[in-house]
């Protein structure tokens, strides 16, 4: 959806207001060579679900039709990260690595005295540290990946409950370790406490690359300025420029502060972009157009 208003505004395409059926996309100037491959994959197969003639598609026609190109495109955008374009630094990837490979062997000690005793009931019970592991492994990097976009209060609860679960794991593990007197406590403590402290760390270990970090920067930065910037500043940008909020909206929607930059604009923009037909607009019926197309 962010593409299809940034190819709007850029004149490669219009949009129409039809009731009921949503909106209808009629084709416009061609992209031009300064745009990315997977924009001119996407482009053409945006158009390719209606009527190639007329050069338009309506949003019925992309409902349910559409994701396998936009799938595509994504795999593109990822291809488009590396070399000296890669996000994350190398070497500490590859530590990150090691660490969730000895989280791994330390906390498979409890299933695998399971599996010695040869009790299935115990054996079973003992897998389940394993798996809650690998499970805590993907929802610390889950946690690493969305930090920077959390407010101060849920960070705190996810740490928190991370936490707790760790809490709980390690008890488990520490519990199928020394029953029956396979090990002492102690060694059975010092295993859980490596293995869990090996997969507390194997997230935030990993490194932003000196690119990866600029671009982060610049994101904070366009966060900070659609978010924080006075409204008298907003309101001079728009007077000098009509179509400014039409031009932050992509980007704000790649950030998930499409509502915020449409409260902030409400009232300061009256006029449709000269791209939009359709009756009663304002910077809300942007944003409601924009949930329409993600769904």
């Amino acid at each position: 959806a962010s593409l299809i208003l940034q190819w709007a505004e850029e004149g490669h395409l219009t949009m129409a207001d039809i009731g009921e059926d949503g909106f209808l996309l009629t084709r416009g100037a061609p992209l031009d060579d300064g745009h990315r491959g997977y924009e001119h994959t996407l482009y053409d197969a945006l158009f390719a679900l209606g009527d190639e003639t007329a050069g338009t598609v309506t949003h019925e026609q992309l409902k349910e039709k559409f994701y396998p190109s936009v799938a595509d495109a994504q795999k593109a955008v990822a291809g488009e990260f590396t070399g000296e374009h890669r996000l994350e630094d190398r070497s500490a990837g590859r530590w990150s690595t090691l660490l969730a490979l000895l989280a791994a062997l330390f906390l498979s000690v409890g299933p695998l005295l399971g599996c010695l005793k040869r009790d299935p009931a115990f054996s079973l019970f003992g897998i389940l540290p394993l798996v809650a592991g690998l499970l805590a492994l993907w929802f610390s990097a889950q946690l690493y990946n969305s930090w920077h976009k959390m407010e101060r209060h849920r960070r705190r609860l996810w740490s928190g409950l991370l936490g707790l679960f760790y809490l709980a794991f390690a008890g488990i593990q520490v519990f199928l370790m020394t029953s029956e007197g396979e090990l002492s406590p102690a060694i059975a403590v010092g295993y859980t406490l490596v293995g869990v402290l090996c997969l507390a760390l194997h997230p935030f270990i990993r490194r932003r690359s000196v690119y990866g970090r600029r671009l982060m920067e610049e994101l904070l930065g366009l966060r900070l300025y659609l978010t924080q910037t006075d409204e008298s500043s907003l309101f001079a940008m728009a007077r000098e420029h009509p179509g400014y909020f039409y031009r932050l909206l992509p980007y704000a929607m790649v950030l998930g502060l499409e509502e915020t930059l449409g409260r902030r604009f409400e009232g300061i923009l009256t006029e449709p972009p000269i791209w939009y037909q359709g009756q009663n607009w304002n910077t809300m019926s942007a944003i409601w157009m924009v949930h329409y197309m993600n769904r």
